[in-house]
């Protein structure tokens, strides 16, 4: 699809036009001559072999880059926006299996784990599910020694002997926080509560001595939009040694979930401004510009563009600890259980839906190579937010080409 892109300048203010083709990231002046972005950025040009990525693969292999196994559904939290929301009422019970039969499973399959792989335990919260965890993860540790390994939690569980005991059995950790915006995941924000900010402080150190991970990752979401806050607010609330990241944006569960054209324009602005003066404070952000500017410097054809997800992936397997595999954490294997560890030939990945075969208009969109079509699992109908994250981050990726501001996206084979 050729799009015309009409932009202000930021030194004279006058109108100027562009051509930008989303199917190979080419880019044309007004006068349709093409704009060598590798020559503007000094991002190596790069070949792409022929492709079409357009079927996802049905079955998974057993040498796995990821393994991600659910522990259950249980919450100590009831966030307002949880994708899991819908779905916990579907594990009322969960004995889920236990530690022993789950990983005579994996042996009985012979799963490995690919150099630079790793594995995950997820929740609801992991933590709730800890005499589990105690008996899952030393194991798991004999059986693939040098792979990492993590869990994301909200932090509100650990105590100092828990941190010392990841840190033994080499598990990093990350804290679901959303800084200034906590006020979306519940009333009181923990960074408020003595006992549990000063395990987070140790545990802040500890890994840190220990080469191991531990930092935060952050929702963006209505309550959070103004990012420059986000760094102000662990550097005072926290630590000026924190780590952060950026998770993406919300994925409504709710129409309040969904930023508006106040809280886009603040979002716009700030990741503009982070670009500009504070790339090193949010990594995760200006990674995510750079990945724009690579794409349209290599010229990378969207035949190349698969799933936002990596679950689909032949070499990523999201498991239970029954042994049911689902196609994604975040769901119960009652609504998305896609096959069993007992017959691993057999898992179907049929669930999944690429941007191609959704009916939310990807093709025609000026973002579809960097939001991917969002979720594989859904159609989407609903993806504002995700338009509005990918836009923004757009936005600055053609400032900083350019020094222009985009006013005005227009589907140009239409005009």
């Amino acid at each position: 699809m050729l799009l015309k892109i009409t932009s202000l300048s930021a030194f004279d203010k006058t109108e100027i036009v562009h051509y930008y083709n989303n199917e190979t990231n080419e880019i044309f002046d007004a006068q349709l001559k093409e704009v060598d972005v590798a020559a503007l950025t000094g991002i190596e040009k790069k070949p792409y072999k022929t492709c079409d990525r357009a079927l996802f693969p049905i079955k998974k292999t057993r040498s796995l880059s990821k393994l991600k196994i659910q522990l259950g559904l249980k919450c100590n939290f009831n966030c307002s926006y949880c994708a899991q929301a819908e779905s916990r009422h579907l594990s009322k019970s969960d004995s889920l299996g236990d530690a022993e039969s789950f990983i005579a499973s994996l042996c009985r399959e012979e799963l490995s784990i690919k150099p630079g792989g790793r594995i995950e335990f997820w929740g609801g919260e992991p933590l709730v599910y800890l005499k589990t965890l105690k008996k899952l993860i030393p194991a798991l540790r004999d059986m693939y020694p040098e792979t990492e390994m993590h869990i994301i939690t909200n932090g509100t569980l650990l105590t100092y002997e828990l941190v010392d005991w990841f840190i033994e059995h080499r598990v990093s950790l990350a804290v679901s926080h959303d800084a200034q915006g906590y006020c979306l995941r519940d009333l009181v924000d923990p960074l408020t509560v003595t006992r549990i900010k000063n395990v987070w402080l140790y545990a802040n150190q500890k890994f840190r001595e220990a080469g191991l991970s531990f930092g935060f990752n952050v929702v963006i979401t209505r309550a959070n939009c103004d990012l420059l806050r986000v760094y102000d607010y662990f550097q005072r609330h926290f630590s000026p040694e924190t780590n952060f990241g950026f998770e993406g944006i919300v994925q409504p569960s709710t129409p309040c979930d969904i930023l508006s054209e106040k809280d886009a324009e603040t979002l716009e602005i700030h990741i503009k401004y982070i670009l500009l003066y504070h790339q090193e404070q949010f990594k995760s952000i200006t990674d995510s510009v750079n990945k724009v500017l690579r794409a349209l410097a290599t010229k990378r054809p969207i035949s190349m563009v698969r799933a936002r997800c990596e679950a689909p992936n032949s070499d990523v397997l999201v498991v239970d600890l029954k042994g049911n595999v689902i196609s994604c954490q975040n769901y119960s294997h009652a609504t998305h259980k896609i096959g069993e560890l007992s017959n691993y030939d057999n898992i179907l990945s049929a669930q999944f839906r690429h941007w191609k075969h959704k009916d939310i208009g990807c093709k025609d969109c000026v973002v579809v190579q960097f939001c991917k079509g969002g979720c594989p699992l859904q159609n989407d109908e609903n993806c504002i937010n995700d338009n509005i994250f990918h836009l923004a981050i757009f936005k600055t990726a053609w400032f900083l080409l350019f020094q222009a501001d985009i006013q005005k996206i227009e589907n140009f084979e239409s005009l």
